[in-house]
């Protein structure tokens, strides 16, 4: 299988705003040793030299408009500080591109919320941003005022 494939676009809301746009992904490629788990809620990952949450947040409401997740990672009350929204390239590298369904990482494989928002808007639309679903692996736009789960990185 390719290290890389074209994203698919959400149409029916982008067709409207005339954006056109897909994204690359990158593999995890997640080699034994990659992921360092914490006992703080983290996963450190050794290749990209980012810090993940290791769960979503679990909340009467685990869904977010694109501002409240940036608001959300702003203060997600983990430890250390620079929580943030990973941007769409970041968030791709927990894409395994084995899995044809479910694709994030094994590492990760507790997420429920198989949408999340990236921090990248869509340069052409405002009102659309990014997103990853890790049902099928693909980066696709989303209305910003769509509810996403996020998982943050620093």
């Amino acid at each position: 299988m390719s290290k890389t494939r074209v994203g698919r676009i959400v149409l029916g809301v982008v067709a409207l705003a005339g954006v056109a746009a897909t994204a690359r992904l990158v593999a995890a490629d997640a080699p034994p040793g990659q992921y360092m788990i914490a006992n703080d809620g983290t996963v450190y990952d050794t290749k990209t030299q980012l810090t993940w949450q290791k769960y979503p947040p679990f909340q009467s409401a685990p869904e977010f408009t694109w501002a409240g997740a940036q608001a959300y990672c702003a203060n997600p009350g983990l430890p250390g500080a620079g929580w943030r929204v990973p941007s769409v390239t970041e968030l791709e590298t927990l894409v395994d591109e084995s899995k044809m369904f479910f694709s994030i990482d094994n590492t990760f494989n507790d997420s429920f919320k198989s949408e999340q928002w990236t921090s990248t808007p869509v340069a052409s639309s405002p009102g659309f941003a990014w997103r990853v679903s890790f049902q099928t692996g693909d980066a696709y736009v989303k209305l910003v005022q769509s509810h996403l789960g996020v998982r943050c990185v620093r």
